[in-house]
């Protein structure tokens, strides 16, 4: 299956930050989706995520969440606080564009992470990656034309199976 794995385990140490990430499983069924596992002994502080079409939670370890938005998923890591189930609204859920639309309820209700949310919009940071409002986030209207690109950066993604075997290679660039 297809899954988007948050491991926490203890060889990179017994305490992880997770921050700001927006993970979305569009493949459907009970070996897809987002799995979060956190190993006994380790502990992961998580603000500001937003998980769409989760399947699987296996905590171990200790979780404090909060601010975060976990929608339509089989499971929700109990306890934390501030943290909503509502659909996030994306901008074009559709064509895979996961910018959060204005009419999004993650808008101005995640919390200050210093380092991480430093230079948010409005009165609180956005929940998710995409804070609404940079530069990096454009705006409503995506443009049509695009005039001749040249790549910044190239980069190759290897997706690996459970017992350490590629799965996938993707390229691309960034223009």
């Amino acid at each position: 299956g297809n899954r988007c794995f948050f491991y926490f385990g203890s060889s990179a140490g017994t305490s992880h930050e997770w921050y700001n990430n927006t993970t979305v499983d569009k493949h459907g069924g009970s070996t897809n989706g987002t799995y979060i596992r956190i190993l006994a002994s380790v502990t992961v502080t998580g603000k500001n995520n937003v998980i769409y079409d989760g399947e699987d939670v296996d905590i171990a370890g200790t979780l404090t969440h909060s601010y975060s938005c976990y929608y339509s998923c089989t499971q929700t890591p109990s306890g934390g606080s501030n943290n909503i189930t509502t659909d996030p609204a994306f901008y074009n859920y559709g064509a895979n564009d996961f910018r959060l639309s204005s009419t999004s309820p993650c808008i101005n209700t995640g919390t200050v992470v210093s380092g991480i949310t430093d230079g948010y919009y409005g009165s609180n940071p956005d929940m998710g990656y995409y804070e609404r409002g940079t530069p990096e986030s454009g705006s409503d209207t995506l443009p049509t034309t695009s005039t001749t690109a040249q790549a910044l950066a190239s980069f190759t993604v290897t997706a690996l199976q459970f017992d350490g075997t590629t799965a996938a290679d993707y390229t691309g660039n960034i223009t």
